[in-house]
């Protein structure tokens, strides 16, 4: 029980993110390791274990994630890549004149694969160590028969283990990734409700809701994208794929809801009227938040009802004090715009309520529905997508291409690994061309961390299985700390890359100590070798065409305001004709991945040693461009109750002034230079503020005798939300431009 709750305390120290622990795969890592060692013991020959351990190992690295087709075709891939890389290496590891050139061609073929996507990149690595691997234990006169065997075997097993429920659940992942999904709104949601309780209003999003935001955003893209491979997989309609995609879609809307209430709570903080109904706005919310989480276990559990009944009848109660906050205004002349601000907040709580109430709806339908009758496959569409895979690759085959320079670097910088230790006669040497091609990364920034990440986790970690091994008093103790690292190592690798590392290495190095008993030298070498693998790995990324992430983010930057414009454009095109709302969906997702392709090129810029003053010049850039996006967001959840009914002039005219001024930005930021004048946007705001003040001084006037519903209480509802953001986004875009032509 001690351990139980110590543990957790201490991840979290080590800053380790807990919605990001993998347990269910750290167990199914142990179990590749733990059931080939016993068998191996019982058997009498504990090195065929450890090899078969070694090659589950291998396998579960390569267990992706997602649908079972994309985890059976990754794991699949491995095992057979990785057997043939076992069998070439093993071979060529004792013919020194021949190991450096199939290095070369090896890791560069390698290097190429990365192309085809993440999980074509975490194949081509596993398969590229193994072949390293080899060719360095070749050399020490290991049959290469016996390594391939233990990947065959090990590999097999763990496939057999990982994919038994497909035939039986094969809607399981996805909908455990959807749940996922809903359960990261949630947090996105609680997060706003924590801003409800706050007294001091905040002019940005916090980082807490800014991360549960990126989280939320990244995990219905995972949902999409896994949703995506099984119904390409698919052959004729199917009730469960149409279901499932309308759970993800109606995610995206609750989070869309969500980003907007929480602009609204922020606008409305800044007036004393909130007070009145604070309480009941953080109720409403974490009722909400409540409500999604458990339309996940829903979901999970293959659908079902969902009580929403909590949530709904908070959101009641905060209609009900809508009502109070308007006879206030009828009795006491209450500032109109501020009450105007709090009946907003309120409307994206009704506003998310609907998405909570629609997701559950389709929560409820999931249950039952008929997944796609099988049917054989179409050669012609699998020849079809061959040599579309064909074509991308060469398409690569260029100097100009980012992926074929990488490759370039990696073969070249595998080869001198594998000729420095071969001429240094290192003992174990393979462990230096494992650090390289585990290393050497496209960017120099990411390089460049990871070698700093990788030297610190080895020292920590093989230091620690040096004293380990030392005081182990018996073999059943080895093993049982093996399956407790192993356990350990995979639950926290896609949470923690420096613990994963730091946990990898002595889980191998006991490994191999099963082999070698007592061999304390073995943490030594592994220390000395990672070390001299990421220094010749630190060359090749600087001195062999290296790939600056502040040549890139201009680019990704760029391509970000072209998204945002479109966005805003697509947004108010439905704002003046609700039938060209249809294409605001797509222009959001665009813009969704281009802004999240900025930060992530931003982040890695922080990465370079030498990104001087571009830090500080486009930081500005990337945040007020994710507050612009969230703005039109926030616009977005207001469509659904705009009544369309009443013109507001100036607003197509504000709307094309601040997308010529974005693409104008936008061409700046790539050609490198300072933009020209922007576009007069506040004085188009000018018509749109004044007929806004006009409709809520005539509501005001019209309050004490008409407090319930008329047009003009309609116009200044739908506009009060559009005066405010549209003067954001001016605000937004403006800053971008100052940032932008600051000497």
């Amino acid at each position: 029980m001690a351990i139980a709750t110590a543990l957790p305390r201490a991840l979290h120290r080590l800053g380790v993110e807990r919605d990001k622990l993998a347990p269910a795969l750290g167990v199914r890592a142990a179990v590749a390791v733990f059931v080939p060692l016993v068998l191996g013991e019982l058997a009498g020959n504990v090195s065929l274990g450890m090899l078969f351990a070694l090659g589950g190992l291998l396998t579960v690295q390569a267990d992706v994630g997602g649908p079972y087709r994309t985890r059976a075709a990754a794991m699949g891939a491995t095992v057979l890549g990785g057997t043939l890389a076992l069998l070439v290496g093993g071979w060529a590891g004792g013919l020194p004149w021949l190991a450096v050139p199939l290095t070369f061609l090896w890791s560069f073929a390698c290097g190429l694969a990365t192309v085809y996507g993440n999980t074509a990149t975490i194949v081509s690595l596993i398969v590229n160590v193994a072949f390293v691997l080899a060719l360095g234990l070749g050399a020490q006169q290991i049959a290469p028969t016996q390594l391939a065997l233990g990947l065959l075997g090990g590999g097999a097993f763990v496939m057999l283990y990982s994919l038994v429920l497909w035939p039986v659940h094969p809607y399981r992942p996805i909908a455990r990734s959807i749940a996922g999904a809903y359960r990261a709104v949630a947090g996105v949601l609680a997060a706003s409700g924590q801003g409800a309780r706050d007294t001091e209003p905040a002019s940005s999003a916090s980082p807490d809701t800014a991360a549960r935001r990126e989280a939320a955003r990244q995990a219905l893209d995972a949902a999409r994208q896994a949703l995506g491979t099984v119904r390409a997989g698919s052959r004729g309609p199917s009730t469960m794929d149409t279901r499932l995609l309308l759970l993800v879609q109606e995610g995206e809307r609750a989070l869309v809801a969500a980003l907007a209430l929480d602009r609204a709570l922020r606008r409305a903080a800044r007036t004393s009227a909130l007070r009145s109904v604070r309480s009941e706005l953080a109720t409403a919310t974490g009722a909400q938040a409540r409500a999604l989480q458990a339309l996940a276990a829903a979901v999970e559990r293959g659908g079902g009802p969902v009580d929403v009944t909590e949530a709904e009848r908070a959101v009641g109660a905060l209609a009900a004090r809508r009502a109070d906050l308007r006879r206030a205004l009828t009795h006491h002349a209450t500032d109109y715009h501020a009450a105007a601000l709090v009946s907003d907040a309120i409307g994206a709580v009704e506003a998310v309520g609907r998405q909570v109430r629609a997701a559950a709806e389709q929560a409820r339908a999931l249950r039952g529905a008929p997944g796609p009758a099988w049917q054989p496959p179409r050669w012609r569409e699998r020849a079809a997508d061959l040599r579309r895979a064909l074509a991308t690759l060469r398409d690569q085959l260029s100097f100009e291409s980012i992926t074929f320079r990488h490759a370039l670097r990696l073969g070249i910088a595998a080869a001198a690994g594998v000729l420095f230790y071969t001429l240094a006669g290192l003992p174990r040497g393979y462990w230096v061309t494992v650090a390289i091609v585990a290393l050497l990364k496209p960017n120099v920034g990411i390089t460049t961390q990871r070698v700093v990440q990788r030297v610190i986790a080895t020292v920590v970690g093989a230091s620690v299985a040096a004293l380990l091994i030392a005081a182990v008093p018996s073999f059943p103790v080895l093993e049982a700390l093996i399956v407790g690292l192993t356990v350990l190592c995979f639950a926290v690798k896609p949470a923690h890359y420096v613990l994963f590392v730091t946990l990898l290495t002595p889980l191998v190095i006991f490994l191999v100590d099963l082999g070698h008993p007592g061999d304390l030298s073995f943490a030594g070498v592994r220390i000395l070798n990672t070390c001299v693998g990421a220094a010749l790995a630190l060359l090749a990324t600087y001195l062999l065409w290296p790939r600056w992430e502040r040549e890139r983010l201009p680019a990704q930057l760029a391509a970000a305001l072209r998204a945002n414009a479109d966005y805003f454009v697509a947004l108010i095109g439905a704002y003046l004709d609700g039938a060209r709302a249809s294409a605001v969906p797509g222009a959001r997702r665009r813009a969704e991945v281009a802004n999240a392709n900025a930060q992530a090129s931003f982040q890695a810029l922080l990465t370079e040693l030498a990104a001087g003053d571009a830090v500080e010049r486009l930081h500005g850039l990337v945040t007020y461009n994710q507050e612009l996006y969230e703005a039109v967001a926030a616009l977005e959840a207001h469509l659904p109750q705009y009544s369309g009914r009443h013109l507001l002039p100036g607003l197509d005219t504000f709307a094309q002034a601040a997308a010529a001024t974005l693409r104008e930005l936008a061409e700046a930021v790539e050609q490198r230079r300072t933009p020209a004048p922007a576009a007069a946007l506040a004085a188009s705001l000018q018509p749109i503020h004044a007929r806004v003040r006009a409709l809520e001084a005539a509501r005001t006037a019209e309050i004490a005798h008409e407090p319930g519903g008329t047009p003009t209480r309609e116009a200044v509802r739908d506009f009060t939300r559009l005066g405010v953001e549209l003067d954001r986004i001016a605000g937004d875009v403006q800053s971008m431009h100052l940032a932008l032509s600051a000497p």
